[in-house]
């Protein structure tokens, strides 16, 4: 009897230690679960993370090209809108100048009738616009409106045609020896006295200016002065004016140079 029990005993211990192993595979295979599971959802997290990061990333790239597209716009509807001012400051230039350039003609021509030099009117129909390059000018397009605007010192001889045509139309003499004589003193004064400028496109200017006033040729600014684009084209009339009075100066030397006018 004593080795049966021996037996059912050892037995016993073998099925203990059997569910014993059994119970620690299963509890290690419970830790394995719950860390497969956690490892999951750490990859699931990441994933996310992941997914939310290139959606983040394709956000960002898009608003990137948002923003490079809205800069383009803006610096082309400032280009835009620049050349738009230029071509409107330019029309507003022009329309200025032809107001002033008439205006001009027009004071010109009344000076001409209040000084008495009208008697054929040529000269007067003659106070006509121009350009020189850029600029507008106001021309007296007749030979001898140069000795009438800056005279004649003494000692020269006009041309005789000419001032008897002059004395015929301006005294109203028709008879031909009369008319000759007359020309012939006339002629002689002009020799010994000159003739006395009438300064017609001066006072024109003068006119114009005294109902206009001077303009600025200053513009707004702060700290640095500048000058505004109405400013500079009036200086650059200016600095055109010194330089045709230069020339005005070097023409009368040259006329005081010359002996006759034939």
């Amino acid at each position: 009897m004593a080795i049966p029990l021996a037996i059912a005993a050892f037995v016993g211990r073998g099925a203990l230690m059997a569910v014993r192993l059994a119970s620690m595979a299963a509890r290690t295979a419970s830790q394995a679960a719950k860390q497969g599971a956690k490892a999951g959802k750490k990859a699931n997290q990441k994933a996310k993370q992941a997914g939310r990061a290139y959606q983040q990333a394709g956000n960002q790239q898009q608003e990137y090209r948002d923003e490079t597209n809205f800069k383009e716009q803006t610096i082309f509807q400032t280009k835009k809108d620049k050349e738009e001012a230029h071509q409107s400051n330019l029309k507003e230039i022009n329309r200025m100048t032809d107001d002033i350039q008439k205006e001009l003609i027009q004071k010109i021509q009344k000076q001409i009738g209040m000084d008495d030099i009208t008697f054929t009117g040529n000269l007067r129909k003659n106070i006509k616009g121009g350009f020189w390059g850029s600029f507008k000018t106001v021309e007296a397009d007749t030979p001898y409106a140069y000795f009438v605007e800056f005279g004649l010192p003494p000692g020269k001889w006009v041309n005789f045609d000419a001032l008897r045509l002059w004395v015929e139309g301006k005294l109203g003499i028709s008879e031909e020896e009369e008319l000759n004589s007359v020309t012939w003193k006339i002629l002689r004064k002009i020799n010994n006295k000159g003739i006395k400028p009438k300064r017609f496109m001066k006072k024109g200017i003068k006119a114009l200016i005294a109902k206009r006033g001077v303009i600025s040729t200053r513009g707004k600014s702060s700290g640095r002065k500048q000058k505004s684009a109405i400013g500079k084209f009036f200086s650059k009339v200016s600095k055109l004016s010194k330089t045709i009075n230069k020339y005005v100066k070097k023409a009368d030397k040259f006329m005081g140079k010359v002996g006759n006018i034939k």
